[in-house]
């Protein structure tokens, strides 16, 4: 099937195992693979939360994945704007997207020419987003590193599942919710290799060792970087806390 453009969109965030699916069957539909991803304005107007990972880094990673030709960012809410500026050949919809097949747009798709196929869901529990941003476990005694520079933190182990960097979270502590700054991944700064949690909980006193805590990680903040001096990453951590708790004042 030659010069056949091929366009999907959706949001993508956490790019897992059941996007890549959806993404290579589409892409067999032709040989030229289109992605269309909604900018974090339009995500929060439609689904009242804020996508975890930031628009630009959501194109990212869909790059990475070698299957794209093409990924735009879709700053006007109709995806049909996008659809009449791209001019493909085939739109392809994932299971959850039927408002887009919704009759008064029949007579724009045949306007358009444009075929629209609609892919099945790949069904395996561990690739489901919520798996991945939701995570629990104990807290156990680590270095007290965080505690000397100023940000005692909760660490529990965490899968290879979950993605890495610095996230604004909510985190559950019996029956309680707190407000948290949370590191997924290995200190680099400290030339550690191994990956764990580190939880710090906003306007918290109290000690967390040995219980169970749950994160859901909500928004991230930045990527995992390596300082030259704990002074440099304690300045960032500063800068992290501050971006956390404008986030939160906005969006919670």
């Amino acid at each position: 099937m030659k010069n056949k453009k091929v366009m999907v969109f959706g949001v993508f965030d956490l790019l897992h195992p059941g996007h890549i699916y959806f993404l290579k069957k589409a892409r067999e539909l032709g040989d030229y693979l289109l992605v269309s991803v909604p900018c974090d304005a339009n995500v929060l107007k439609y689904k009242k939360v804020l996508p975890i990972i930031p628009e630009k880094e959501r194109v990212k990673m869909i790059r990475a994945s070698g299957l794209a030709d093409k990924v735009v960012i879709a700053y006007d809410q109709f995806p049909w704007t996008t659809i009449k500026k791209e001019k493909p050949s085939i739109v392809v919809l994932g299971h959850d997207q039927n408002p887009y097949l919704a009759k008064s747009d029949k007579k724009l798709q045949k306007l358009l020419k444009i075929k629209v196929v609609r892919l099945g869901t790949f069904r395996r529990s561990k690739h489901k987003t919520a798996l991945l941003k939701i995570f629990s476990g104990k807290v156990y005694k680590h270095l007290g590193r965080g505690k000397t520079l100023g940000f005692p933190t909760a660490n529990i182990k965490v899968l290879g599942s979950v993605p890495e960097g610095i996230f604004a979270a909510k985190t559950k502590v019996g029956g309680k919710v707190y407000k948290a700054l949370v590191f997924v991944g290995a200190a680099k700064t400290f030339s550690e290799n191994k990956r764990q949690a580190e939880v710090y909980l906003l306007d918290f006193f109290g000690d967390l060792y040995s219980k169970v805590i749950e994160v859901e990680l909500l928004r991230k903040l930045r990527n995992n970087l390596k300082f030259k001096s704990t002074k440099v990453l304690v300045e960032q951590m500063k800068d992290d806390e501050k971006k956390a708790r404008k986030y939160f004042k906005l969006h919670h």
